[in-house]
């Protein structure tokens, strides 16, 4: 199997666009709150930029123009197979978003939005790569389980 990468995503066609976002993130998840919460906290004129740079992604996202520029900065990841899982990812401050979402096969016009959180970095020092990498897993198995239940 050859390796995967963001360019195998939707969002990197435009060729096939638009594509149409369903489903939404769930508010009661304490990590979308999280995210949710630290935007609202910022200042009105920071709030409305970066939620507008959010949009941007999305919009750019389901227009299928996503980059996929191969390394650790893409804005784009695969992130899991069976089902597909992709990563979308935008730095905010000092903060790393991430917003995840599936391409059902039988739905070629669909992008479906699952999950969104902070990333926990061990950078940030207060965490273990170890648990930052755990962290990590158990967003995106969250994120699996919604698509399951789509």
């Amino acid at each position: 199997m050859k390796p995967r990468s963001g360019a195998d995503s939707r969002c990197s066609h435009p060729e096939n666009a638009p594509y149409k976002w369903v489903f939404d993130y769930d508010s009661a998840n304490e990590r979308v709150k999280e995210l949710d919460d630290w935007l609202n906290g910022l200042d009105f004129f920071a709030r409305n930029h970066y939620l507008g740079e959010i949009d941007g992604l999305l919009e750019d996202a389901a227009a299928g123009k996503i980059a996929n520029v191969g390394h650790t900065r893409s804005p784009i990841k695969p992130v899991r197979v069976d089902p597909d899982l992709y990563e979308l990812r935008l730095q905010v401050l000092q903060r790393k978003l991430r917003f995840y979402h599936a391409e059902p096969l039988n739905h070629p016009t669909v992008l479906v939005k699952l999950h969104k959180h902070i990333k926990r970095t061990w950078q940030d020092g207060n965490v273990s790569w170890e648990c930052a990498k755990r962290d990590q897993d158990e967003q995106m198995e969250f994120a699996v389980s919604r698509y399951r239940i789509t």
